[in-house]
């Protein structure tokens, strides 16, 4: 990151140079995408042949001939484009055999990706996309993410200036008022570099503890951001969380620590049957069923799923409409439901319709006159 905040300006000198080019690669034609599948297919340094080109661009295995494909027109102007490229820059570098038919292709020579400046020049041009995207949000992406990545490059990414002059093209919830947002960077940094953190953490009902934290994973949830991590003596050993705005001071990085790594996968498998962040590790899996009585709250919900698990059961008919989720429950979900007020109702299992129920009666007698 440091190094491309460095050289921003002249990557994207560059990439005006090289992308004003014609490029085979460039694109989502047909034949460009053929030209990519007969150039990775080619790199493997087997024998190549139209079909298996063809099978790469579509993605599954055809049993007709190639020719009956309604992309081989494409496929034939693409291919010899690519070779010609090739032998271009490397001579005798492209053996064939077979007929006209049956022609088949094997890249021999001794650059492993004598075309990558061609390839590359893409991605220089989606930097290009993404940095206007950026120039353009103002904000989209919280702020300090970006000054702290192209802090060498201000001049062209004037994100402040452009906010003050109200030029932002995309605006979200986020506010950097949020506390501790300006620590994401550097927590991002020691995920990515396995550092060992001693944080200063101020827990709800106790008073401030000092934590000897390995950093894993980042999650923005309501607003409001968590890192998730290994912290030393504590329970779970794997998937401890720490919501940034109760960090009490800068962390410190604590370079005679040895990292301990999260297992592959654990954060996938850790919030892929909740809501939020709350795992309970007793808590168990269980379909809800739900039921919106008001069309605007069935197809907000319908647009805006509460969970990824979530189908519609029974379409909106008039009077209600009825969703099916697969989760374990936490207060997340529960702030969910009563955010929706009483056009929404959990039809079950019967223990989360008492859970909701004695929130409703608690919530009613705060307001009884």
């Amino acid at each position: 990151m440091e190094i491309f905040a460095m050289h921003a300006k002249i990557i994207i000198f560059v990439a005006i140079q090289i992308t004003t080019m014609n490029n085979i690669f460039e694109g989502n034609s047909c034949k460009s995408q053929c030209a990519r599948s007969a150039y990775k297919l080619l790199m493997t340094r087997q024998w190549v042949s139209y079909k298996l080109i063809i099978e790469d661009y579509l993605g599954k295995q055809i049993t007709y001939s190639v020719s009956k494909c309604k992309e081989y027109g494409e496929l034939k102007k693409a291919v010899p484009e690519v070779i010609k490229l090739i032998t271009d820059k490397i001579t005798q570098s492209i053996e064939t055999r077979g007929n006209i038919r049956n022609r088949e292709f094997r890249y021999v020579g001794n650059d492993n990706d004598p075309l990558k400046d061609l390839l590359n020049s893409i991605v220089i041009k989606d930097l290009q996309t993404y940095w206007q995207f950026c120039q353009n949000t103002a904000g989209f992406v919280p702020i300090v993410w970006l000054e702290h990545f192209f802090r060498n490059s201000h001049d062209l990414l004037d994100i402040k200036k452009r906010k003050s002059k109200g030029e932002e093209r995309i605006s979200t919830s986020y506010e950097s008022k949020l506390r501790n947002i300006e620590l994401l960077p550097k927590l991002y940094e020691a995920i990515a570099n396995r550092h060992v953190l001693a944080l200063e953490y101020e827990q709800y009902y106790s008073k401030t503890v000092s934590l000897i934290f390995h950093p894993h994973y980042l999650k923005e949830y309501n607003n409001r951001w968590f890192l998730f991590g290994h912290a030393e003596g504590l329970e779970p050993q794997i998937g401890y969380n720490v919501a940034l705005d109760r960090i009490s001071c800068e962390p410190i990085l604590l370079e005679n620590k040895t990292y301990i790594e999260s297992p592959s996968g654990f954060y996938t498998d850790l919030f892929k049957d909740i809501v939020g962040v709350t795992n309970k590790k007793d808590s168990e899996i269980q379909t809800i069923r739900i039921r919106a009585f008001s069309p605007y709250i069935f197809n907000l919900i319908e647009t805006k799923p509460i969970h990824s698990s979530q189908i519609v059961d029974l379409p909106y008919n008039g009077n209600y409409g009825d969703f099916l989720l697969r989760i374990k429950i936490n207060n997340e979900f529960i702030g969910r439901i009563l955010q929706m007020g009483q056009d929404l109702e959990v039809i079950s299992p019967e223990n989360i319709r008492l859970k909701i129920k004695e929130r409703i009666e608690c919530m009613s007698q705060r307001y009884q006159l």
